[in-house]
């Protein structure tokens, strides 16, 4: 129930016990009976006694004030009362919420749920049926269907156990989906986006306002995404890339390495620039727990985009080499070639086999 712009009560009738206020107001005025006169015959014992009379004060206003506010604001409590902005176009038609539910949205996922839940709510007090559109193809590889119209209740259980995919939205299916409403007009639209650009952004931002009772856009912080190292200078470092979207603000982050169990072998932290989509760190590890890698993680960001998992590539392999001329001139060299094209990929020992199998350059 609405009496003013943007607020609601969850139980107006208890806004009824208002028209006891008067009543309250007379019996906190109640004063305690005039005392009665008794006659007493030993007028001897009151000799002495202080003779000014005394009357019973009456409660102060302030104080009946204050006690009338007090229960005033009970009287409100009790009413449940809620902020909820009415956006111009809203009409008693259903509520359509497109969700983008792919991995860059997983970052402030708990926020984005949270908003949801306070629209859904507002939606089961007006009483209005609600339908859900992911955006995220479903896990099967089927195509992308809205969910069917239900009420804001069923939504919000619907809602509450869904989770962002670990793959990209798409939204040409979003809009292919959207012209099997078996309805043309709604009460309100509300675009839940996770800010990343789509091809068929600007055909879905048209559907939906055709729909009527206007479009409103809700965004976040959108996911960052880890992209393979870049090799260092040698081979004990590595240089993992950030990228983000473009924000003139400067931003922090922290990387994590870890091993097949989980085990954080090393940490290092990179800045964004102001107004740069991309950030570098510098991993400094030694060839053994380099090889022992499993995946590399932006610390306090569960997604898909911000851990990056590691394969043979990324291991750098003892080599030994034996033979050949170290002295001669590099062109003369039989291993020369041979050196120049394991080089970049594995630790290179030369020596004698001798020496070779007994310092064994994989230990």
């Amino acid at each position: 129930m609405t009496f003013l712009p943007g607020l609601a009560f969850a139980a107006p009738w208890a806004l009824a016990l208002l028209a006891g206020l008067p009543l309250l107001w007379r019996l906190l005025r109640v004063t305690p009976p005039r005392p009665r006169k008794v006659p007493f015959p030993a007028l001897t014992l009151l000799l002495g006694l202080d003779t000014a009379r005394r009357q019973a004060e009456s409660t102060p206003f302030w104080l009946l004030a204050l006690r009338l506010m007090l229960a005033s604001l009970l009287i409100l409590a009790a009413a449940g009362p809620s902020l909820e902005p009415i956006p111009a176009g809203r009409s008693d038609g259903p509520l359509l919420v497109v969700l983008d539910d792919g991995w860059a949205a997983a970052r402030d996922w708990d926020r984005r749920r949270e908003h949801l839940d306070q629209m859904l709510a507002a939606a089961e007090r007006a009483g209005r049926p609600v339908l859900l559109l992911p955006t995220a193809p479903p896990a099967d590889g089927g195509p992308l269907t809205p969910g069917r119209l239900a009420s804001a209740s069923e939504a919000r259980a619907q809602a509450a156990g869904m989770e962002p995919r670990p793959w990209p939205t798409d939204r040409k299916a979003a809009l292919a989906a959207l012209e099997t409403l078996p309805f043309d007009r709604v009460g309100r639209v509300v675009w839940i986006s996770d800010g990343l650009a789509d091809p068929a952004d600007e055909a879905l931002f048209r559907r939906l306002q055709g729909l009527g009772g206007g479009l409103e856009v809700v965004t976040g912080q959108s996911g960052r995404l880890l992209l393979p190292p870049k090799d260092g200078t040698s081979s004990e470092h590595m240089m993992p890339v950030v990228r983000r979207l473009p924000a003139a603000e400067p931003e922090p982050f922290a990387l994590r390495a870890l091993d097949a169990r989980g085990l954080v072998l090393a940490r290092t932290e990179g800045r964004f620039e102001p107004g740069r989509a991309s950030a570098e760190a510098l991993l400094d590890l030694p060839v053994g727990l380099r090889n022992r890698l499993a995946r590399l993680e932006i610390e306090g960001e569960r997604s898909a985009g911000a851990t990056l998992l590691l394969d043979e590539s990324s291991r750098r392999r003892s080599v030994g080499m034996a033979g050949g001329d170290p002295s001669a001139a590099p062109l003369l060299d039989r291993l020369y070639y041979v050196e120049r094209a394991l080089a970049p990929h594995a630790e290179l020992k030369r020596g004698e086999v001798a020496e070779l199998a007994a310092d064994p350059p994989w230990t």
